[in-house]
């Protein structure tokens, strides 16, 4: 049961995942040319620096490195669940179908809430719960 619950919140997790990478990817944008102004700057005022070869890489490297780090980043199986109940008005069935899938021995009241969850997750569209757009900031 566990398995099914996983498969049907892979998408949205990785598209979750996604969104984190565009969001740090944007900040490493913004941190990248601030570094490079202050090297410039630093280059131009005290005449000795690093140079316009370092202000380019801190330009370069600021988003790279902070896509990478937001790719590396994995968001938790109980962080998607909420986000799904959340963006789906589920009212805490996927959260409660993670929990209850987990346990070695499962009742049937608890059975009968992990087979609802699955049927309502069939239903949702990853698209919707987690847009991967770049962000507005």
């Amino acid at each position: 049961m566990r398995d099914a619950v996983l498969r049907l919140l892979a998408p949205v997790r990785r598209r979750r995942q996604w969104q984190f990478a565009l969001r740090a990817l944007s900040l490493g944008v913004a941190l990248g040319a601030l570094a490079c102004a202050a090297l410039i700057l630093a280059h131009r005022v005290l005449g000795r620096s690093p140079g316009p070869q370092a202000a380019w890489a801190a330009l370069l490297a600021g988003p790279v490195v902070a896509g990478l780090i937001g790719l590396a980043r994995r968001p938790s199986w109980q962080s998607i669940a909420a986000l799904v109940d959340d963006c789906c008005r589920l009212h805490d069935r996927t959260a409660a179908a993670l929990e209850f899938s987990a346990k070695a021995a499962t009742s049937d009241f608890e059975q009968l809430q992990v087979r609802d969850a699955v049927r309502q997750l069939t239903t949702i569209r990853p698209v919707d719960v987690a847009p991967v757009r770049f962000p507005r900031e």
